[in-house]
C-alpha cells in the first residue's frame, strides 16, 4: 500500500502541497471550511497536483477518529497549541517529535524570493496506554538536515 501524508485542518493547504511538491506520494487534506477546500483545490490544479491528492471536505475531529487504528503522525504550524490537548480530550496523547523549517519553492513569478520557509512540526497521536518514554523526546531539525 502506498503511503502519504495527511494534513489535518489544512486551512489553504501549503503544508500538504509543500510535501507533495517535496516528494510526497499522495496527500489527503482535511478541511472543514469550503473557503479554504475551494483554495486546496484551486493550489492543486495549480500545481498539475490533483490527482495524487483527495480534499475531504469535513471536520478534523470526524476525520482523525476514523482514519487511526492506533497512531496518527501529524504535522502542523508549529505554533499550533490545541494538539496535544484536543488529542487529551479524546483520550490519546499527542507528543511534538519534531520542528522543522519547511522549504517552499518558488513557484510563481512574482515570488521575489527564490525559497520560502514555514515553520511546521510533526505529533505522534496516540491512545494514551500505547506511548512509550523514549517516544516523548522532541528533536529540533533544521532544512539542512532534510536537503
Amino acid at each position: 500500500m502506498e503511503q502519504g501524508i495527511v494534513d489535518l485542518g489544512a486551512g489553504n493547504g501549503i503544508l500538504g502541497i509543500g510535501a507533495l511538491l517535496l516528494g510526497a506520494p499522495r496527500a489527503v487534506f482535511v478541511e472543514v471550511d469550503p473557503v479554504a477546500a475551494d483554495a486546496i483545490e484551486e493550489g492543486l490544479e495549480a500545481q498539475s497536483l490533483s490527482a495524487r491528492s483527495r480534499v475531504l471536505r469535513c471536520d478534523v475531529e470526524e476525520a482523525s477518529i476514523a482514519l487511526a487504528k492506533t497512531s496518527v503522525h501529524m504535522m502542523h504550524s508549529a505554533g499550533a497549541m490545541h494538539v496535544e490537548p484536543w488529542a487529551r480530550d479524546h483520550g490519546w496523547r499527542a507528543v511534538k517529535w519534531l520542528d522543522v523549517e519547511f522549504p517552499l519553492p518558488r513557484k510563481y513569478a512574482h515570488q521575489s524570493r527564490r525559497r520560502g520557509f514555514t515553520s511546521a512540526a510533526m505529533w505522534r497521536i496516540c491512545p494514551e496506554i500505547s506511548m512509550s518514554k523514549t517516544e516523548s523526546k522532541s528533536r529540533r531539525v533544521l532544512s539542512d538536515d532534510l536537503f
